[in-house]
């Protein structure tokens, strides 16, 4: 952030110019700040941090960007070369989405891993009892039930009853799904339709904007 007209440390055109690999939008943009009467002037580095980059490196740096309210008029307006800067006004509201994308996928995945956890334990332990099976069976369901009980503390949501409740939707179409694939049950069309219902119900509870 500069006040006022360049400072004279910064004053050699020439020597900034170069530190930049002699590029001509960067010349445009200083002498536009050395000769504006900018109250304020902006400049942005764009690095890709996300790969490691510490230091500037010309290969992997967008060029200075400038950004200037004229002390005047107090206008804001864009340095001639530097329009990108004024035209990707949404690029954090990209990134935001596809953050938030990513949770609500993570929150699926774990929804649909604490389904085969619970009714998986709960369908052991019935195999174990019910059918006579043994013990085996019924150990086996009960640490599969365990799971279930972490994994829905990995839920990126902090509210116990909301997960509790979306999960509540999850339970019953994966209780049909699993009848389905395991035990030969069919599913009727008034299933399907109570399962489709339950699972608008988890969308609407775990996935709506707040």
């Amino acid at each position: 952030m500069l006040e006022g007209p360049l400072p004279d440390e910064l004053g050699d055109i020439g020597a900034l110019v170069a530190h930049w690999h002699g590029s001509q939008a960067v010349r445009r943009r200083v002498e536009a700040i050395a000769e504006s009467s900018a109250a304020v002037a902006l400049i942005f580095e764009w690095r890709r941090r996300c790969q490691g980059l510490d230091q500037p490196d010309i290969g992997h740096v967008r060029p200075i960007d400038v950004l200037t309210t004229d002390r005047t008029r107090g206008r804001r307006r864009c340095v001639p070369g530097s329009e990108p800067c004024c035209r990707n006004p949404h690029r954090s509201s990209a990134s935001a989405y596809c953050g938030r994308m990513t949770t609500a996928l993570r929150s699926i995945l774990l929804f649909v891993v604490a389904a085969v956890a619970e009714i998986g334990g709960a369908w052991l332990i019935w195999q174990g009892v019910r059918e006579h099976r043994g013990v085996a069976w019924v150990g086996a369901g009960i640490i599969a039930l365990t799971t279930y009980g972490f994994v829905a503390t990995l839920q990126p949501d902090a509210n116990f009853g909301r997960i509790l409740a979306a999960y509540g939707g999850v339970f019953v179409a994966g209780s049909l799904a699993w009848g389905r694939l395991v035990d030969g049950f069919k599913p009727d069309r008034f299933d399907l339709a109570g399962a489709a219902i339950c699972l608008l119900g988890v969308a609407v509870i775990m996935y709506s904007p707040r």
